[in-house]
């Protein structure tokens, strides 16, 4: 998906991202959201369906060439916002990257108001739950529960969600002396298209860096 708040439904070019991560030495594996994609069952955005990316720890486990001690979360957009959420409910992963992720619903939403006619479709009870709701999707609120290695990208020129979410998350993650990494590329756009190669071999990169066992002490 572009846009935070478009359809959710698979994006051809992934595969060439898949397969980066692949001839880096990465099984993917990639959830399907309930409601996307002609998929059964309702998307919530970020409700039930933060279920269908928890269940990839089972489905790692029943994989044997899968170590399921070595999880990483990767997510484009609102991908990004569910890997935050996935991170904060406990997914064992041993870091995290995210880009084009927003990180502060309310934000968005104030920036942006015509996406409050699409919330109210995503959400039939926006209107008296709109604190609860918000609060789930936005993880400068609870940043305290992001305890991994967590990459952050934005595009500079990001149109669809300012770069300001990515700032603001690192601002807090700087607060509470937890590890990340920020990118902001100047001029590139909602899923850095432009930096697309470079991207992912950052995210690579981060990645084995953290499954790294510890250096043996002295």
């Amino acid at each position: 998906m572009r846009h935070p708040f478009g359809p959710l439904d698979f994006a051809g070019e992934h595969l060439v991202s898949f397969h980066r991560l692949a001839r880096a030495g990465f099984a993917v594996l990639a959830p399907t959201y309930r409601g996307s994609a002609g998929s059964a069952g309702t998307d919530e955005m970020g409700g039930a369906d933060l279920d269908d990316l928890a269940a990839t720890v089972e489905l790692a486990r029943e994989l044997p060439c899968l170590d399921e001690e070595a999880l990483l979360l990767y997510g484009e957009s609102r991908g990004g916002m569910m890997a935050l959420q996935a991170l904060r409910d406990g997914f064992p992963a041993r870091a995290a990257a995210v880009y084009g992720a927003f990180t502060d619903l309310g934000a968005l939403l104030a920036a942006q108001p015509d996406l409050e006619r699409v919330a109210a479709q995503i959400w039939p009870d926006f209107a008296t739950a709109r604190d609860g709701i918000v609060t789930r999707r936005s993880a400068v609120r609870w940043a305290e529960g992001i305890r991994v290695p967590l990459l952050i990208f934005h595009g500079g020129a990001d149109g669809d969600v300012s770069p300001t979410h990515a700032l603001e998350l690192a601002l807090r993650l700087q607060a509470l002396d937890r590890p990340y990494e920020l990118h902001v590329r100047a001029g590139a756009g909602h899923v850095l298209a432009e930096w697309r190669e470079e991207r992912d071999r950052l995210a690579a990169e981060w990645f084995r860096r953290h499954l790294a066992p510890p250096p043996a002490a002295d």
